[in-house]
Order: structure tokens, then sequence, then C-alpha cells
């Protein structure tokens, strides 16, 4: 993947109610973020979601407390038509509508979404650092050459 060449649109999207199993994260802190995501498989997170509106995986990342660097909340969720029913040990957030610069990640994952994440950290692009998220449908099961999209919020 050419980092310095990435191609992205800018779209609307949202809102999207999530719910999922959360985490105070930081990209300083790969290894619990790891952890985390495995966690969210070994216990079976998306079978437990309840009122899912697709079959798809959403990583959230929202109450950001600075910048790229600084710590945020992440959720390793399911898309929903409700916030009405959230499990125990869960918690429910909504993304919300807002422009977003659209990317996709394609390639052996999760390196291919790290790649794009290391590139957004480094382009210019206006972040508004509200709620970013990536989508992983039906594409994302090959993991050799998996897709995935990456939403950034802009402002």
């Amino acid at each position: 993947m050419v980092l310095d060449s990435m191609n992205y649109e800018i779209v609307w999207r949202g809102p999207i109610p999530v719910i999922g199993i959360g985490l105070d994260a930081s990209n300083s802190r790969p290894a619990e973020i790891g952890a985390h995501w495995q966690r969210f498989w070994t216990e079976g997170i998306p079978n437990r979601v309840p009122n899912k509106a697709r079959e798809e995986v959403i990583s959230l990342y929202t109450a950001y407390q600075g910048d790229h660097t600084a710590p945020y909340r992440l959720i390793a969720g399911c898309p929903v038509t409700s916030l009405d029913e959230i499990p125990d040990g869960m918690e429910g957030h909504t993304i919300p509508s807002a422009r977003y610069a659209r990317l996709v990640a394609k390639g052996p994952m999760p390196g291919a979404v790290v790649s794009v994440w290391q590139w957004v950290w480094a382009s210019d692009l206006d972040r508004a650092y509200t709620a970013d998220f990536d989508i992983y449908g039906t594409a994302a099961l090959d993991a050799t050459n998996a897709e995935a999209e990456v939403f950034v919020a802009i402002a």
C-alpha cells in the first residue's frame, strides 16, 4: 500500500447507532487494542448484540481527549436499529451524522486498516475528532485480501 497517494472521498454518513464493548484506548498502547478485539471475538459479542441492523462489525473511535496521540473511547460493536436494549457489560453510542473522509483498506487485516490510519495520522485532513469508525462487512472476511471502509470525521 502506497501511503503517500491514498485516495479518499468526502461523504455524509450517520446517524448510526452501535452497541458493543468499550475500552479507554490510546494508539500508544496497541496491545490493549488487540486484546480488546480478541475479547470481542472470543466472547461472541456479535452474537449477543440485540437488534442488529446488518451483519457488520464497527470499530468506533469517540470521546477523543485531543488529537490522535491522546486517549479516546474505542467501541467494538455492531450497527443496530435501536439503543433501547443494551446488554449488561456493553454500551451504546450513536455515530453522529457528519462529513467523513471515506477511505478503503485492502489487504491482510488488521495490517491494511492500520496502514490507512497511519496515513490519516500523517495527513493534512482537517479532522473533527468527534467520532471516526471502520466498517467490516462481508468483504472483510477474506483474511488475505480483505476490504474495510474507514470513515474519518472532518471539520
